[in-house]
């Protein structure tokens, strides 16, 4: 059985704090590479033994930099990845609940939908009744008579009417069942 819509937006959030952490992480792991810099402190002794051992240590950290860039270059596609990934979960975890909310609206949708075309073939009906009121008058034919009033005159043949498609009501017309000679 599928999670509750509940379920699923706590989940959503959960994952929302960790991207948010996430993007946290890749800015920090940036900063470090942006702020990367290697200190050398020029020997206050000048010693020709000092001085040797600062070139060494000179010698040695330049060595070292692109080792260390590249961990730290590791780090950031580390975290690119663990962002692209949350975003992704995220995106999917949306469309779970997307399609929850749609299943609990989509019944009521369909209830709501049958009720107002109940309220259609009513109307449809009263009409035909209101229509057969008025075919009770029998005016005379006779042409030298007045012509007689008319009663009730029909501009429209329409009335709403909810058409269910597979994932979509929609909210159209439905053609009366009235022949045009029926209105005086």
């Amino acid at each position: 059985m599928g999670k509750s819509l509940g379920e699923l937006q706590q989940e959503f959030h959960g994952i929302q704090q960790r991207l948010k952490e996430a993007i946290a992480e890749y800015h920090a792991v940036r900063l470090i590479r942006s702020a990367f810099q290697v200190k050398l402190i020029f020997p206050e002794d000048k010693s020709a033994a000092a001085i040797s051992e600062f070139h060494r240590q000179e010698q040695q950290a330049i060595a070292d930099l692109p080792v260390n860039l590249q961990h730290i270059d590791q780090d950031i596609k580390v975290a690119v990845m663990k962002v692209k990934n949350l975003q992704a979960t995220l995106s999917v975890k949306q469309s779970q609940i997307y399609q929850a909310q749609a299943q609990i609206i989509w019944e009521k949708l369909i209830k709501q939908s049958a009720k107002i075309n109940e309220l259609s073939d009513t109307l449809e009906t009263e009409i035909k009744a209101l229509m057969a009121i008025t075919n009770e008058w029998e005016p005379s034919d006779e042409y030298l008579l007045p012509t007689p009033p008319v009663l009730l005159k029909i501009s429209s043949r329409r009335v709403p009417y909810i058409y269910q498609h597979q994932n979509y009501v929609e909210i159209g017309e439905k053609l009366l069942d009235i022949q045009p000679d029926e209105s005086p």
